[in-house]
């Protein structure tokens, strides 16, 4: 009768999905938190556990896939299908490859500890999570330097608000990923500078957390998004244009965003007008 140890098959698969995940979402460039990551690889280390207890054959490979799809989804939500469906087979090829990896490394240890060594004795189960923990930071390390290959650095964006356009030079930051959570748009940050002539000057003299006195069409273009910096939390005011543009090798795609008013000048991002989200440039 073959014997399964819950505890090692639970935090073997809960910590492949999290890298998994985690890898998928710094290659693709996805936005999602630490927390959806950490609750959809618990939910793949449980129905990781329940499948091998309880499934088998056909039964097991096909709510096996509708188990990754719906890890997917709980990792980095659904969106747009063909990009819902890059990320869920992202997350399938790295799956295989560390499949292949663990394989290895579970009859290596096998071999030089024993089989019921490795799968009960705490000093197998150690060097097997600590050999995990390696291969994990060596990916990570990978990954950062596959993704950083070719990256821009700045894009020059066209915002029009009105009768008011201006074309801007945005820093792209891979660490913003900030939305505001009622229409679910990414916003781009300006600087005060950046964004005097495209925000009304009523939230241009505004201080944070101050409510400007806007008109009525000011107003229904108005939103006070709450953010956290390395400063604390803070309230952005916000403003919805009429049209932003990525412009890139003589070509333009309109972006759906929202302007952010940063709390700096122009120094604070690096010497462009302000930063926007790496998502929606290269989504």
């Amino acid at each position: 009768m073959r014997t399964v140890y819950v505890d090692v098959l639970f935090l073997m698969n809960f910590s492949s999905d999290f890298l998994i995940l985690s890898l998928t979402a710094r290659l693709l460039r996805r936005d999602s938190t630490r927390l959806r990551i950490i609750l959809a690889s618990l939910f793949g280390g449980i129905y990781a556990v329940f499948a091998t207890i309880l499934l088998s054959g056909a039964l097991a490979l096909v709510l096996t896939t509708l188990a990754l799809f719906l890890m997917v989804r709980i990792a980095f939500g659904f969106g747009a299908l063909s990009r819902y469906l890059r990320s869920c087979l992202a997350v399938w090829l790295l799956s295989a490859l560390f499949g292949g990896i663990i394989t290895l490394i579970w009859s290596q240890l096998r071999a030089y500890f024993g089989a019921n060594s490795v799968r009960a004795d705490t000093g197998g189960k150690l060097v097997f999570f600590l050999l995990l923990s390696l291969i994990g930071y060596l990916l990570v390390r990978l990954s950062a330097r596959l993704s950083g290959v070719g990256e821009e650095r700045s894009v020059r964006v066209r915002i029009t608000v009105g009768s008011a356009r201006r074309t801007l030079e945005l820093l792209v930051d891979n660490a913003c990923f900030l939305r505001e959570p009622l229409s679910g748009k990414a916003v781009i940050i300006l600087s005060r500078q950046s964004a005097a002539g495209l925000l009304p000057s009523a939230i241009l003299s505004s201080g944070e957390g101050e409510l400007p006195s806007l008109t009525g069409e000011e107003r229904r273009r108005y939103y006070a998004i709450v953010c956290k910096t390395v400063n604390g939390r803070r309230v952005m005011h916000g403003y919805r244009p009429d049209r932003v543009e990525l412009l890139r090798s003589g070509k333009r795609r309109q972006l759906s965003a929202l302007l952010g008013l940063g709390d700096g000048e122009r120094d604070g991002f690096r010497g462009c007008d302000g930063i926007i989200p790496s998502g929606i440039v290269r989504s």
